[in-house]
C-alpha cells in the first residue's frame, strides 16, 4: 500500500514540461519595470529548499529565500545598469506559483539585457519565456534555456 502511495505521489508531482514566463512591462509613468514569474510551484520549492508555499506550514523567510534565489538566477540590465529586484509579492496557485518583483528608477531605454537561468541547475529541459511589453510598441519575446541565458531586447526611442 506504501509502495502505491509512493506511486501516486511521484506521478502528481512529476510533469513533461519544465517552462517559466516571466512577463516585464516598463511603466513609463512609475519609471519602473514591472515582472511577474510564473513558476511550477513545487518546482520552485524544490530550488529554494522551501515547503508548503501559500500554506499556513509556509516559512516566514520564504519570501526572502526566494528573492534571494531570483536575485542569483535572474537579471536586468537596461543600458548597461544593473538593476535591483525588489519583493512586491507573490500568489500562490495549485500547481503554479506568481512572484512579482520590480526594478525602480528605471529612466527610458533603448536596451534591455535579461539573463534568467532559473530552474536551469535542476532540469536540464527547463525554458523560460521572457516577454517585454513597452508603451505603445508590440510585445517582444524569446525563450531561455541552459545553453542560452541571456537576450538582449532593443527597444526603439526612448
Amino acid at each position: 500500500m506504501k509502495l502505491l502511495l509512493l506511486s501516486i505521489g511521484v506521478l502528481f508531482f512529476t510533469h513533461d514540461y519544465f517552462i517559466s514566463i516571466c512577463d516585464i512591462e516598463y511603466n513609463a509613468e512609475e519609471q519602473t519595470l514591472e515582472i511577474g514569474i510564473k513558476v511550477t510551484t513545487h518546482d520552485l520549492e524544490d530550488a529554494t529548499d522551501l515547503e508548503h508555499l501559500g500554506t499556513d506550514k509556509e516559512a516566514k523567510n520564504a519570501d526572502d529565500k526566494i528573492l534571494t534565489y531570483l536575485k542569483k538566477h535572474l537579471s536586468f540590465t537596461c543600458d548597461e545598469r544593473l538593476g535591483t529586484l525588489e519583493w512586491v509579492g507573490k500568489q500562490v496557485e495549485l500547481e503554479d506559483t506568481w512572484i512579482y518583483v520590480q526594478i525602480s528608477d528605471v529612466a527610458p531605454f533603448t536596451s534591455l539585457k535579461v539573463f534568467s537561468s532559473i530552474l536551469c541547475t535542476q532540469f536540464e529541459e527547463q525554458q523560460n519565456r521572457v516577454n517585454l511589453k513597452m508603451p505603445g510598441q508590440k510585445i517582444q519575446g524569446t525563450v531561455l534555456s541552459k545553453n542560452r541565458t541571456e537576450y538582449e531586447f532593443i527597444v526603439s526611442g526612448k
